[in-house]
């Protein structure tokens, strides 16, 4: 079984993310990285009510959570990660879909580890 991801608990950890942090922004997402001063990477993903009822809330941080899980042994360590979900989310957003917004702005901030090509 894979390991879990580590989550982001406490309304202080976003808050250090969204005022220190680097951030990169695609249609659907917005992700801030903050060094933790850990081994660990930690994500956190925020999805407002805005974005629609729980079942579609919930649905958006699986996906998320999910794509972190898969590309996470690729990044750097020692880093809180927070997702923001844009207010123009598309709702026909797919797995890959977040993928590829995910890769992309974490090739964009470098958080790759090195010999990563992409």
């Amino acid at each position: 079984m894979t390991k879990k991801v580590e989550s982001l608990k406490h309304a202080g950890e976003f808050r250090r993310a969204y005022k220190k942090g680097s951030f990169a922004v695609t249609k659907n997402l917005v992700v801030y990285i903050v060094d933790n001063g850990t081994e660990n990477n930690k994500l956190g993903v925020s999805v407002k009510k805005n974005i629609g009822k729980s079942v579609k809330r919930n649905r958006i941080k699986r996906l998320i959570k999910e794509n972190f899980r898969v590309i996470g042994s690729e990044l750097k360590l020692g880093y809180d990660i927070v997702f923001v979900v844009r207010k123009n989310y598309d709702n026909q957003a797919s797995f890959q879909d977040i993928k590829r917004a995910m890769e992309y702005m974490f090739k964009k901030l470098d958080m790759y580890k090195t010999g990563k090509s992409k």
